[in-house]
């Protein structure tokens, strides 16, 4: 976070700002609005020049084969699209509360209360929540700016029904507001939604559960890897998913983990994965390996399979 790109950038912009707000107070506002956008091209300049990469995707550099079968499996990094497929339950906490807030700031806009103030949340809060659109992880910003107006909010309608206890509509406003503001609600709302369906539907809840633990369960933890941490120290072979853990609880290392860093590692996971067991064996004396862990449960393992059915991991995973 502290990189010369990052720095830099923030530094050449913050002062310029303090400059053009000391500088120029009182001057026409075409002037001043003219101002920041020399500033605004001043910063992009600077970033041509000292952090180009900045201005582009980091994972456009990815190999066509981790596009495929990993950066599409991680959640995190999903959009809109595949999260209402995947995990329609938890679409509403990703996404409801940063759109109320949104509504929030444009109805103060609109009745002039601290329109200033309100617009810069606008602005703020609407990026965020759009990057959500591409990336679900951008719900982090979206919805921690949403707490401003919507705890405004919720102050406001908290004076209301102390002042009028006996009007039930301004409890009710008080409540909802408070309980549409938690994105967990939202979650939680889903869950209750999506079994309800399927109890129409038909589907069994251990048969519901049974797909759950399959999509999220995590076989690696502290206690399943004692017995492998007690072994000889030596390099493991596995999926992305288990190497962050392996690393952390046992003296092992690891050819490949969920680091787009480290792309000759995870490609030569995968390429072993879905390499004939014969030569994957010779593989995995070319690259050391003393043990190979495998999650049947791991969605890397589902994906490698259907690419490779007759590959290293299948035949391990049948």
């Amino acid at each position: 976070t502290l990189s010369l790109g990052y720095f830099s950038l923030s530094a050449a912009g913050g002062l310029g700002l303090g400059l053009a707000a000391l500088l120029l107070r009182g001057q026409p506002l075409a002037f001043r609005i003219a101002s920041l956008a020399i500033i605004g091209a001043a910063v992009l300049i600077l970033a041509v020049l000292i952090a180009p990469q900045c201005l582009g995707n980091p994972l456009d550099s990815l190999d066509p084969l981790l596009k495929t079968m990993w950066l599409n499996s991680i959640g995190e990094a999903q959009p809109i699209t595949s999260e209402m497929v995947n995990s329609p339950e938890a679409a509403g906490g990703f996404y409801a509360v940063g759109l109320i807030a949104l509504g929030v700031c444009l109805a103060r806009i609109v009745r002039r209360q601290q329109t200033v103030a309100y617009a810069i949340l606008l602005g703020l809060i609407l990026v965020s929540w759009l990057v959500t659109l591409f990336q679900v992880r951008g719900m982090l910003f979206a919805n921690y700016l949403a707490f401003i107006p919507l705890g405004a909010l919720i102050a406001e309608l908290r004076a209301l029904y102390v002042k009028r206890q006996k009007d039930h509509r301004a409890a009710l406003a008080f409540i909802v507001a408070v309980l549409a503001s938690i994105p967990s609600v939202w979650t939680l709302t889903g869950m209750l939604v999506l079994d309800a369906g399927q109890a129409v539907a038909g589907i069994s809840e251990n048969q519901a559960d049974a797909e759950a633990n399959a999509a999220t369960g995590a076989c690696v933890t502290a206690d399943s890897v004692k017995a492998l941490a007690a072994l000889p120290p030596g390099r493991i072979l596995s999926t992305s998913n288990p190497g962050s853990v392996l690393l952390r609880f046992t003296p092992h290392s690891v050819l490949n983990a969920n680091y787009h860093r480290n792309q000759a590692g995870m490609i030569e996971a995968l390429t072993i994965g879905m390499a004939h067991p014969a030569n994957a064996i010779e593989m995995m004396r070319r690259d050391h390996i003393a043990y190979v862990l495998l999650c049947t449960d791991d969605a890397q393992v589902d994906v490698v399979s259907k690419k490779a059915p007759a590959g290293f991991f299948a035949g391990l995973a049948a």
